[in-house]
């Protein structure tokens, strides 16, 4: 998680004058940095959270399968299987892996 404070984080306002001005030459966006900045924190920590507890549930389907027998354990390992290949990409684990406090 980001410890930086809501004050660290400086908006890029320009002056309402200015902005209107930009405007002629280019689209400023008018958007609150700052707010911004807080909703991809949480994002960030969402997918820190999730990259988690899908570590921990593949640990736990891992343990399952090598402490258990049968049809029904072989058709689960197959199924956990393919889902762990088909979501091996995705934006979040990437998101988690890049933030620093998911190393």
């Amino acid at each position: 998680m980001d410890t930086r404070s809501e004050e660290d984080v400086m908006g890029l306002q320009p002056p309402p004058e200015l902005a209107t001005l930009a405007n002629i030459v280019f689209s400023w966006p008018l958007v609150d940095e700052v707010v911004l900045h807080q909703a991809g924190s949480r994002w960030i920590s969402f997918a820190v959270t999730a990259a988690r507890v899908s570590a921990t549930a593949t640990t736990h389907a891992a343990r399952t399968v090598t402490r258990n027998d049968g049809e029904g354990v072989r058709a689960f390992d197959g199924d956990w299987q393919d889902t762990a290949r088909s979501c091996a990409w995705s934006p979040l684990s990437h998101l988690a892996r890049a933030h620093p406090t998911s190393k």
